[in-house]
């Protein structure tokens, strides 16, 4: 660059003499920036001198000089599209025109009020590519994130489909692949895997990010594809799932106007055959794959076999991941040690549309008839013993989705939620609550963006994920009457699809079974009605409700079973009459749980008249009733 800038300097002032002799031609080091930003863009030697006279005010303070005595005006100290016509050799008009390198690239700007008069620059970011130094153009800095993602293990299928996108770029320099794939970090697996086999970089661009006008869409590009050059590689377009036609139509531009090897990823088919785009879909590794994996990595395991099948029965994973976990796991380690770190690495990330709840709770803490005991265990063997059934036994499902969707229903407090958490914790599964007020929305098409994205993180399987209450956003489909009802059907039609493709284990829990139509009723493997217990089980889950290690003061169970209340209510008033008997330092007594049924029923809004609280009072001594009004 300093010899570059040495023989303009040369020129600009033979042109000043109006001398004829001009040095030679200039000799690059091949290895030098100037050299490669001359191929990189396949620039002539008159682009080249104009590029270098458009820096030049930048790296050399006299050059403003030079150029005022050159033009012969004091007030032009600036270059320009005219003096470098005049004073650099072979000037070559078609060197200036919009789709020659300079201007196409950006590579130059020009601010006046005509092409050739106005101020000659070149930009910033090429300044500092010219003197050899990486420059991260802040223009970009939303859009592009940071090139050469790493080529992670694949599966047999995926590298297949890795090598057919590089075969298509062997084929075309230029051309354009998509790829449909729910998952980003695949994607950019693959895009890594497809570099290394290119020996290029890959550079992922953010399309929710681009400018939806196509006048600025365009001129974005062109940076964007400036970068590219740069970095020696091919963009990677990210484009989440695209609900809005305008937004699909800016696709279909960029698949156009893109001048370099483009990879769009889109979660779902869109139709780019005729700008000449070829699509491939990637799917995760099957099980089998997995399986296999799991095997090669556990070589030096004596359990590697079954402990293989197990977690690939279980854990839809990545290979990466499984490279992560194998290699935190110690050589001897045992099964439950493995699907632990399993757990803990495959754990979604559901933001604030769910909220992982911890459970220690066991079959001894569900207090419920044996019949729905017995379904309960049946939900538990289908999650367990799926992978022999569908895989070995040869029962197939067309969507090869392999999870379980269960409905618990029943009154408030009859045991649905902590049957969920038995099931989570029997299962050595995390256990999700959705956040429906934060799932549902009003604005067309956001429930199911927000279904979507619970859904895609969970997808791993290694989740119980509990919708509670869902009937008021999953009920009856209603009759199309207005664009609301066609909304709210679509909402629930878009759930059927997920549950349908879902690997893990999905629980709706209820207040209303008959809220459910019967296309949804299909779609449950099993349905579990909670009856309100009787007084029989009430006594039980009195008894379970005080923890062994509470101090009690010869509580009458006979007499707690008959008042109706359900398990959620039994521990509430339990807890209640425990904190009560801690602040006046006494065990716990029925005075206590008298006046924690009290505080309940206020809470429930049931008067203290309420019949069967009437009734419960009439059998409770007289001096406890005193006390506990106290």
């Amino acid at each position: 660059m300093v010899r570059a800038l040495e023989r303009l300097r040369l020129l600009l002032e033979a042109h000043t003499a109006g001398s004829g002799d001009i040095p030679g031609p200039l000799e690059l080091d091949p290895g030098s920036s100037l050299a490669r930003v001359c191929t990189m863009f396949g620039l002539s030697e008159f682009e080249r001198d104009v590029l270098t006279l458009a820096a030049a005010p930048e790296l050399d303070g006299s050059f403003p000089e030079l150029c005022a005595r050159a033009a012969g005006e004091p007030s032009r100290s600036y270059p320009t599209l005219s003096l470098a016509l005049a004073a650099l050799p072979n000037p070559a008009w078609s060197a200036l025109l919009p789709q020659a390198p300079l201007r196409l690239w950006r590579l130059i700007e020009t601010d006046g009020p005509s092409l050739v008069g106005g101020l000659l620059r070149a930009d910033e970011a090429v300044t500092h590519v010219l003197l050899g130094f990486a420059y991260h153009d802040a223009r970009l800095r939303s859009i592009l994130s940071a090139p050469g993602a790493r080529a992670g293990t694949l599966a047999p299928q995926q590298q297949s489909t890795a090598r057919a996108i590089a075969d298509v770029w062997r084929r075309d320099p230029n051309g354009r692949a998509q790829v449909v794939c729910t998952d980003r970090s695949l994607a950019r697996a693959i895009a890594g895997s497809v570099a290394e086999m290119l020996g290029a970089v890959s550079t992922p661009m953010r399309f929710a990010s681009l400018p939806a006008h196509s006048a600025e869409l365009i001129d974005t590009l062109r940076l964007c594809e400036r970068v590219l050059v740069f970095n020696g590689g091919f963009g990677v377009l990210e484009c989440d799932a695209i609900d809005d036609p305008q937004r699909e139509r800016a696709i279909d531009i960029i698949a156009q106007r893109f001048r370099l090897p483009l990879l769009i990823v889109t979660e779902a088919q869109i139709d780019l055959a005729h700008a000449g785009v070829v699509a491939f879909e990637i799917e995760r590794p099957t099980r089998d794959e997995q399986a296999t994996y799991w095997q090669s990595r556990l070589t030096k395991n004596p359990n590697a076999m079954p402990m293989s099948r197990r977690l690939a029965a279980q854990f839809d994973l990545h290979l990466d991941t499984i490279d992560v976990v194998t290699a935190a796991a110690p050589a001897d380690a045992d099964v439950d040690s493995v699907w632990e770190l399993v757990r803990t690495q495959a754990r979604p990330q559901l933001d604030a549309l769910a909220e992982r709840i911890e459970t220690t709770a066991a079959w001894r803490d569900l207090v419920l008839p044996a019949d729905r005991r017995r379904l309960l265990r049946q939900v538990v063997d289908h999650v367990r013993y799926r992978d022999v059934v569908y895989r070995e036994w040869g029962f197939s499902r067309e969507s090869g989705a392999r999870g379980l969707t269960v409905l618990f229903a029943g009154a408030s407090g009859t045991g649905k939620s902590l049957a969920a958490r038995v099931l989570a914790n029997i299962l050595r599964l995390d256990l999700y609550r959705v956040d429906l007020s934060a799932v549902f929305s009003k604005y067309i098409g956001e429930t199911e963006k927000n279904l979507r994205r619970i859904f895609d993180a969970a997808e791993s399987g290694g989740v119980v994920l509990v919708f509670d209450e869902a009937d008021a956003l999953f009920g009856k489909r209603s009759e199309v009457n207005d664009s609301h009802d066609r909304h709210a059907n679509v909402e629930v039609s878009y759930l059927l699809q997920r549950l349908e493709r879902f690997n893990g284990v999905a629980i709706l829990t209820s207040n209303l079974r008959e809220a459910f139509d019967a296309a949804f009723m299909r779609r449950f493997r099993f349905v579990v009605d909670f009856p309100f217990p009787d007084a029989t089980l009430r006594k039980r889950i009195w008894k379970r409700a005080f923890p062994g290690s509470v101090p009690t003061d010869e509580l009458n169970f006979e007499l707690l079973a008959r008042l109706a209340v359900p398990g959620g209510n039994i521990s509430n008033i339990a807890l209640n009459a425990a904190v009560r008997a801690a602040a006046r330092s006494r065990n716990v007594g029925m005075t206590d749980v008298a006046g924690a049924v009290r505080l309940e029923y206020a809470k429930l809004d049931r008067s203290l008249h309420d019949p069967d609280l009437a009734r419960w009072l009439e059998s409770v001594p007289v001096e406890t009733l005193a006390r506990a009004a106290v």
